[in-house]
């Protein structure tokens, strides 16, 4: 196996999962119906073309309609309770438009043109309650900074941002 891999209940690896990516898997997030969105630097999965971001059904078949298409590396995913599906990573465009290192996609795959946002490259992604999106992005000076965007991916003013010293934020929780 290579890149990604999927382990039954009890433990033992589930050889019948294939899907060799030919590139690194950096995230993953479950949906509520069992499917699993993967995000990375691949271009081909489960002997299919997909650019960085594919789902797999309960049955660890790909998902041959989802097929968002994302110019650059997926670092992290976060998924919101109305079954959008945010991506953030180094990219230029997602969905056939342009989009930078942030992008949000409806849940059949297909890019949400109602969220732009224009962040530096993200490393993490946390969905609020409320909607809203925290998000760590990483900075040309080595620092990282976390800031929060509304619904619709504008910088909610509200929120000071908030920036790291000492090294480069990689993950982000809710409490």
């Amino acid at each position: 196996l290579r890149n990604l891999a999927s382990v039954n209940s009890e433990g033992s690896l589930n050889a019948a999962f294939q899907p060799n990516p030919n590139g690194a898997v950096n995230a993953l997030v479950a949906q509520p119906d069992g499917r699993v969105v993967v995000g990375g630097a691949f271009t081909s999965i489960a002997g299919s073309t997909r650019n960085r971001v594919a789902r797999f059904g309960t049955d660890g078949s790909l998902d041959a309609t989802f097929n968002p298409n994302v110019a650059g590396t997926v670092q992290t995913l976060a998924l919101q309770a109305d079954g959008r599906i945010l991506a953030g990573g180094t990219f230029t465009s997602a969905g056939g438009q342009s989009r930078t290192n942030l992008a949000r996609f409806n849940a059949d795959g297909s890019l949400d043109t109602s969220f732009t946002a224009n962040v530096s490259p993200v490393a993490a992604l946390a969905v609020q309650a409320d909607g809203k999106v925290l998000v760590v992005t990483q900075t040309a000076a080595a620092a990282s900074l976390i800031v929060r965007l509304n619904a619709e991916g504008s910088t909610d003013a509200s929120f000071p941002s908030v920036a790291t010293t000492g090294g480069l934020a990689s993950a982000l929780a809710l409490q």
